[in-house]
């Protein structure tokens, strides 16, 4: 009896000197952007944030991205949910912000589009910031905000980014 070969998960090629994220620079720039947009339209504040604000959030979003090894598709779709929610969404809290947009959308792309996706508690350790029940709360809410409609339709796929 003969055993099926192993097969990767991707044909590329993998740099030694790579950074280990799946996810294209240019759709990292599109989600912290429209992640910034979106926060700061719902408290109702000036785009005006600080450099080390912007560094900072880059950071956490390189690090779980690559934590999670979160694919483009995923990302991608993360980034339609986030601008989705622009005109519903009600931030009461600015602390952490940014950060629970961005999960809440990334957790819900992710297992609206895997068959096996990571758990809560392991998105947790990728966060290094927030527990399992934080990460349950920040998906059960941005449920709620996008209204439970993950499908992604043409229309979706044409919005404005300065980095795509």
């Amino acid at each position: 009896m003969s055993s099926a070969p192993d097969f990767q998960s991707s044909t590329a090629a993998t740099s030694p000197h790579s950074s280990g994220i799946l996810v294209s620079a240019p759709l990292i720039d599109s989600l912290v952007d429209c992640t910034f947009d979106v926060v700061y339209y719902a408290i109702n504040t000036n785009m005006v944030h600080k450099r080390s604000e912007r560094a900072r959030f880059t950071l956490f979003v390189k690090s779980v991205l690559r934590k999670a090894e979160v694919t483009n598709p995923v990302a991608f779709v993360a980034t339609v949910y986030i601008n989705r929610i622009k005109f519903c969404i009600q931030i009461a809290q600015e602390e952490f912000a940014l950060e629970r947009v961005f999960l809440g959308a990334l957790v819900v792309a992710s297992k609206y589009l895997n068959d096996s996706t990571l758990k809560n508690c392991h998105w947790a350790i990728c966060t290094r910031v927030f527990n399992n029940c934080d990460i349950n709360l920040i998906e059960r809410e941005f449920l709620e905000v996008i209204d439970w409609e993950l499908r992604v339709y043409e229309e979706d796929l044409r919005f404005p980014s300065k980095s795509l």
